[in-house]
């Protein structure tokens, strides 16, 4: 995306009414190109019936508030719109599927039945991708990994989702088919530019705890937005704000990183990647999302499944206010930005910083050069000491 069409979206940004967005995107459809872009901040929306859904302890979050979206495409202003939800499962759930088949005891079973019949009965597109890529990052038990994908295909293919398989039910050579794919999918988790962009993530985190746990800082946000400058090179601007969130001790993200304060297997170290793997879902899924397809006009609205609350409260503390497709490729754009940290902030130099366009073309092409390994390597240490 080049200049000339970033200032037209922030003028879209800016503007106050969905006419006014629409008319600037007819009167540079030539200058937009291939550009479509979904709102998520209007009074009136393309569509409705697609919210967010709560059974008891078990959620279903979106990237936003689809009652409030419309999308602008430059090329098809009097489009009509094929809708449907795309249901990505939190690791979890896949669990809680397959115990619920095998007749084991499940806290809230009632509401799980209730959240897995709606799923099938709305018909939701199923996708278990991100979950499998987090599994197989870690060491797992392979019987009981394909025990649980058994049950999971089966929950699919079945019509009507009730406590138990219907009688008669058995998985097919498909079954291997479906299994080999997602195993194969799930080899992802060894890719280095999947890994990378998780230990950004991962040393962003840890450099957070380590901040807010020392009382001789004081400045505590400036802290890591510097640490983030000059050591990442870079500005994770969501996971940003919210782990500022944190460090000032703010309540609703309290839920989002409970785990650092509670007794987990393996340490302070291992609740740490657990709490990242519940982040970075967020970003898998909004990379590989297709939400608009301009061919046919149709919209895909992705939807999260879990029982983690505090993961329901991160897909909803900074949700997205926009999504621009370029060539099919989704920028999201947050309701809350940097805009938002500068307010957290001392140093106000820091703010100029983030928003100099020179210094982030330096950043853009330091990055590449950082050695997140090594600055992973340094942090580690400090999480076996810290008392939080």
């Amino acid at each position: 995306m080049n200049n000339d069409q970033r200032m037209i979206l922030q003028q879209i940004i800016n503007c106050d009414k969905t006419v006014e967005k629409i008319a600037l995107v007819n009167e540079n459809r030539n200058l937009l190109g291939n550009v479509q872009i979904v709102l998520f901040d209007e009074n009136v929306s393309n569509f409705n019936g697609f919210e967010d859904r709560v059974f008891g302890k078990y959620f279903m979050c979106g990237i936003a508030d689809y009652n409030k979206c419309w999308i602008i495409d430059g090329q098809n202003p009097e489009m009509k719109l094929n809708v449907y939800g795309k249901a990505y499962f939190d690791i979890n759930m896949i669990s809680r599927i397959d115990d619920c088949f095998r007749g084991h005891k499940i806290e809230d079973k009632s509401d799980l039945i209730d959240l897995l019949s709606y799923i099938k009965n709305e018909k939701y597109d199923l996708e278990i991708g991100n979950s499998i890529v987090e599994r197989m990052s870690k060491s797992y038990d392979e019987s009981l990994f394909r025990q649980s994908i058994e049950s999971f295909y089966e929950y699919m293919e079945i019509e009507h989702f009730g406590e138990r398989l219907p009688a008669g039910f058995e998985t097919s050579d498909r079954f291997t088919v479906f299994y080999d794919q997602y195993k194969n999918v799930g080899s992802m988790s060894q890719d280095a530019a999947l890994i990378r962009q998780y230990n950004f993530l991962l040393c962003l985190t840890i450099k957070a705890i380590l901040i807010k746990a020392d009382k001789r800082i004081k400045d505590k946000c400036d802290e890591l937005v510097r640490f983030s400058l000059s050591e990442l090179k870079c500005l994770i601007t969501n996971e940003l704000y919210l782990l500022s969130l944190y460090l000032l001790g703010d309540k609703a993200v309290g839920r989002t990183f409970a785990k650092f304060h509670s007794s987990i297997k393996g340490g302070l170290e291992a609740a740490v990647r657990n709490s990242v793997w519940d982040i970075y879902h967020a970003r898998i899924v909004e990379q590989e999302m297709a939400l608009y397809d301009q061919s046919t006009h149709t919209v895909e609205l992705p939807f999260f499944v879990t029982n983690d609350r505090g993961i329901r409260d991160y897909w909803n503390v900074n949700p997205r206010k926009m999504v621009v497709l370029d060539n099919g490729t989704p920028i999201s754009v947050y309701s809350h930005n940097v805009y938002d940290i500068e307010t957290m902030l001392q140093d106000k130099t820091l703010y100029d910083q983030m928003i100099n366009p020179d210094l982030a073309l330096k950043r853009a092409k330091e990055v590449q050069c950082v050695d997140i390994d090594h600055i992973l390597n340094d942090l580690l240490p400090g999480l076996q000491t810290v008392k939080i």
